[in-house]
């Protein structure tokens, strides 16, 4: 009954999406993703929240670490406590797979030119469209400070000097070549990965453009591996994933297989999915500490599959085997394009964006004024003052969201899309 309901129809084979929209209908990428910004942000609230009692230590272990068990850490039910950093991993390889569905569809039809242009334009609108609403959103809260006297740690003396620091930090930050932290909203280190995976997937693209098929996915296969096993470079090992995935889905390589295995492969979807997000959890309070992942529960024998930092690694093997099987399971694939999903998958950017100064302005007052997070008055996690201090914090982030997606993110989107236009030759203005 559930293989019936979850799994593809005899009609298609075990690796292939819907026919009507395996190349074209991408919806439930951008649930995905929704659901992802979600986690992170329930994720900073849990440990934000709960830090007085050593929460994030908690949260981070396994279920049943050291003897204790909350069912906030149960397996994946812990992903809405501590799922931020799958998260991260599902956005990039979500990023490497739509980046590269345009240039891959002008490269199996032999065009050419329209592959280049896809790819230039790619790389000319990249920075623009990732890294203006960053600093739209950072001067703002850097300005707040002054205005509503929020004094945070690193503020400085005036305004006018901390719109000199903003400036310098951000221009820092957000060059290519240079690894320096953002000091106004540290959740934004994964946007400066972003840019450099980006630019990843189109120099693979340029390099890749003139193999044949079977020589272009053995290049991506083996540019992963590299990034993943031998330069400890996990998170660039996601967008060539994305990139190795959106290839083979491109070319419908699943109607090769031969019927014996794709009967076989079918009855894993569910099991791969299951595992995905049992990965999903791996225990990552000390993520570099193999001893530490082996005395968890749950992870003894997949303690010795993995690099010294295997929290991302199976992170890695996560978000890959999400976006491998989701839009094989149709129950899974109508959740995500259902209008809460896509609705969240369309303010994401923002919600990623603004979560993190009104948890540290807002948040702090309201979790101030409720007293500490102690796990008392319900399950640790889920507490009486924790869910009121969410009918708060949660829809007044969501409507902040709206209207940075509104003025801050549309309309970067939009510039960055004139920017392109205006200077091609031949454009007009």
């Amino acid at each position: 009954m559930i293989q019936a309901t979850l799994l593809p129809t005899q009609e298609k084979t075990c690796l292939q999406t819907d026919p009507k929209s395996s190349d074209t209908n991408t919806r439930y990428l951008n649930g995905l993703r929704g659901i992802a910004a979600l986690l992170v942000y329930l994720h900073h609230h849990a440990f934000h929240s709960h830090a007085c009692q050593n929460g994030p230590a908690i949260f981070a272990n396994a279920f049943g670490y050291d003897g204790k068990y909350y069912i906030s850490t149960f397996p994946i039910i812990r992903l809405f406590f501590s799922g931020g950093p799958v998260a991260v991993s599902i956005f990039f390889v979500i990023s490497g797979y739509v980046l590269a569905l345009q240039p891959l569809r002008a490269l199996h039809s032999h065009d050419s030119e329209k592959l280049l242009r896809h790819i230039g334009s790619g790389i000319f609108r990249r920075w623009t469209r990732l890294f203006l609403p960053v600093a739209i959103t950072t001067f703002i809260w850097a300005m707040s400070w002054h205005i509503f006297d929020i004094m945070p740690a690193n503020r400085a003396n005036t305004i006018r000097l901390e719109a000199t620091q903003w400036a310098t930090n951000f221009l820092r930050y957000s060059f290519l070549f240079k690894d320096v932290p953002n000091a106004y909203n540290e959740h934004t280190w994964s946007i400066a990965f972003e840019f450099r995976g980006s630019m990843v997937i189109y120099t693979s693209l340029l390099a890749f453009r003139h193999l044949t098929t079977a020589f272009r996915i053995l290049a991506q296969a083996l540019l992963t591996s590299y990034f993943l096993w031998l330069v400890d470079g996990p998170y660039y090992a996601c967008f060539t994933a994305g990139l190795l995935l959106a290839d083979i889905d491109t070319q419908h390589l699943s109607t090769q297989v031969p019927p014996t295995i794709c009967r076989l492969t079918s009855y894993l979807i569910i099991p791969l999915f299951l595992l995905a997000l049992h990965l999903a959890g791996v225990p990552t309070h000390q993520p570099e500490d193999i001893s530490y992942l082996r005395s968890s529960p749950g992870w003894y024998i997949l303690s010795y599959l993995t690099p010294s930092n295997y929290s991302v690694f199976y992170h890695f093997w996560s978000a890959v085997l999400l976006i491998v099987t989701i839009p094989r399971l149709p129950v899974i694939r109508k959740i995500l394009e259902s209008k809460g999903c896509q609705y969240l998958g369309r303010i994401s950017y923002s919600l990623y964006l603004v979560h993190g100064p009104i948890l540290w302005s807002l948040g702090d007052a309201v979790y101030g004024a409720l007293g500490c997070i102690d796990g008392q008055g319900g399950i640790f996690g889920l507490e009486r003052r924790v869910l009121l201090a969410q009918c708060v914090l949660l829809l007044g982030t969501i409507g902040v969201a709206e209207v940075c997606t509104r003025v801050v993110d549309g309309n970067s989107v939009r510039f960055s899309k004139w920017l392109g236009r205006r200077g091609r030759i031949g454009g007009g203005g």
